[in-house]
């Protein structure tokens, strides 16, 4: 990936210096978008490969909606009724709900 992104920011430095409406720089855009093309098919891959993961390891996959905000802000208490621990529970809740 890391030679694909060098590849594309060496051939965006010679499109650059091409004359425009030229044949040779109609090639080097051809040639920069081949490049671009393999990045994104790569990247597509790699997404695709690491959410298939858990669908593979288990064999169902559950998601539940919370409403974290809701939830911290019942941990959080009133005034007249202040919440305990709230710190602890805003934490495990915020770190809980990323993905």
């Amino acid at each position: 990936m890391a030679r694909l992104e060098a590849r594309s920011r060496r051939l965006q430095r010679k499109l650059a210096g091409q004359r425009k409406a030229s044949l040779r720089r109609e090639k080097a855009k051809r040639h920069l978008a081949s490049v671009w093309r393999k990045i994104a098919n790569k990247r597509r891959n790699r997404h695709h490969a690491v959410s298939r993961r858990p669908a593979a390891m288990a064999g169902t996959v559950v998601v539940e909606g919370l409403n974290v905000k809701g939830m911290q802000r019942s941990a959080k208490g009133t005034v007249a009724a202040p919440g305990t621990i709230v710190t602890q529970r805003a934490f495990a809740l915020a770190t809980s709900a990323d993905p």
